[in-house]
């Protein structure tokens, strides 16, 4: 796709009329100039504006729809393994650190191809990108469900790979897509429709767990993939048919990726998310083996169990969504939010260092509950100072550089996927989910003392300089 198409060639059932209207005038609350060359370039400012539903024509409220139902299927199909994959895996000579790979391979292609795809969503063209995305994650879903009939051992092994890496190419493609179109039709409001979004992700992931295990159980190991594949592949032909081809003028910029770390925020951001993505990846891949050892609970009962903080995950990002698009708290929550989590994961072991302390269920609840809504607020938080180092470089507003900004995003989550999954089984075989969980907490105390630093670093900068005391746009970077 030409990135100075005028945005006519449309979705056959959306009309070419509403393509004028997604070139608004600021982006995340903040102004933007046009320059001599006819490019938009971000500028800071105290501007924020609202959130409303209602107001946003047609188009736009059925490309979130389409949007945020591929987002449920996607991280349905992500959770359904947990519950049972690792007994299958077990019972086919799988030990518990290959299974931690097994999960980490998805995380591999994505690591690799989501900068590749956020470089060339221009050229590729986003609709291709989504739809072909889609496409393959449910051609692997449904491929997925035959695993059961593998021959164990290195076969098993092999196939489930295999699988796994093609498909996470597929969701690679579509994240990175779709979150650059978020990023550039929905400009205004970056932050509250990834907490919108993040809700329905939330729900897949809250639908995943308990839907895998009860389809497993009545059905067998093919039952989760299979109902899942189904339903991706008919989401798929509806993006194919309401997802507009162009998104306005589109300004193709020649940044690259590794010039979003040049600035400092967007550094700690990235680090910060591959350490939340740990955490994720842990108890994703390990949680359900702690709980079966400890409390000897069915695939039915661990899937509900991981409710605990998969729901609370999918209610506080939109509110911190909404925090950080009308104030822009984004390094604050940063700098606060990892310390309150670090000890929150202390206690749900709980660690072996709180030697008093007993493995309990109403102990997993409490503590699972807050940790997922530590893992919310973090979430949004990163977004938003990834987003605010790309105006401080001067980035263009084009699509490309949403696709940096999603493909940044998208690639230290999987790397921190990638290193959680090796690590949680590895630890898990060899010490324990609660020293996971401990070490975890660890890194947590880094991200917050390095987004404390940078605080009161530009806090300091701000008061130590007289030439923003009519206009405190330094004050308001540093929220």
């Amino acid at each position: 796709m030409n990135g100075h198409d005028s945005g006519e060639d449309m979705s056959p059932i959306i009309s070419q009329h509403y393509l004028g209207e997604v070139g608004s005038s600021c982006v995340h609350g903040q102004e933007l100039q046009t320059e001599k060359d006819g490019s938009s370039v971000f500028k800071i400012k105290n501007k924020r504006s609202g959130f409303k539903l209602k107001d946003l024509p047609r188009w736009k409220i059925i490309m979130l729809a389409i949007l945020c139902f591929a987002s449920t299927l996607l991280e349905m199909w992500f959770s359904l393994l947990g519950p049972f994959f690792p007994r299958v895996a077990y019972s086919k000579g799988v030990s518990y650190t290959v299974i931690g790979i097994i999960f980490a391979s998805f995380e591999i292609p994505m690591f690799i191809s989501s900068p590749v795809f956020g470089s060339l969503i221009s050229t590729i063209g986003p609709k291709f990108m989504l739809v072909s995305g889609l496409f393959i994650c449910a051609a692997c879903s449904v491929l997925f469900g035959f695993l059961d009939g593998s021959p164990p051992g290195n076969t098993f092994i092999a196939l489930s790979i295999a699988t796994r890496c093609v498909e996470a190419l597929g969701y690679s493609a579509f994240y990175v897509s779709s979150r650059a179109i978020v990023g550039y039709v929905f400009r205004d409001n970056v932050a509250m429709i990834y907490g919108i979004l993040n809700i329905f992700t939330g729900l897949g992931d809250m639908l995943g767990y308990p839907l895998g295990g009860v389809l497993f159980e009545l059905g067998g190991f093919g039952m989760p993939f299979w109902s899942v594949g189904i339903a991706m592949l008919v989401c798929t032909g509806v993006a194919f048919m309401f997802t507009p081809s162009q998104y306005g003028s589109l300004v193709t910029q020649s940044r690259s990726f590794i010039g979003l770390f040049k600035s400092p925020i967007v550094c700690i951001a990235c680090w910060c998310q591959l350490c939340f993505a740990m955490r994720l990846s842990v108890v994703e891949t390990t949680y359900a083996v702690y709980i079966e050892k400890a409390f000897g609970f069915s695939p039915l009962w661990i899937g509900l169990l991981y409710l605990a903080p998969v729901s609370s995950f999918a209610i506080i990002a939109p509110v911190c969504a909404w925090i950080v698009d009308k104030k822009g708290y984004c390094t604050l929550f940063l700098a606060v939010v990892p310390f309150v989590a670090a000890i929150t994961l202390m206690l749900w072991g709980p660690s072996p260092l709180l030697k008093p302390l007993k493995p309990s269920i109403v102990m997993n609840c409490v503590f699972g509950v807050v940790s997922g809504a530590t893992l919310g607020s973090m979430y949004i938080s990163t977004i938003g100072c990834i987003l605010i180092g790309v105006k401080e470089l001067g980035y263009d507003d084009s699509l490309d550089t949403h696709g940096l900004v999603s493909s940044c995003y998208i690639t230290f989550t999987t790397a921190g996927f990638f290193s959680g999954a090796v690590f949680g089984g590895v630890m898990t075989q060899h010490a324990g989910f609660e020293w996971s969980l401990t070490v975890i907490a660890g890194l947590y105390v880094t991200c917050g003392t390095l987004a404390l630093g940078l605080l009161l670093y530009r806090y300091m900068k701000d008061v130590t300089s007289k030439k923003n005391e009519d206009s405190p746009d330094i004050l308001l970077l540093t929220k």
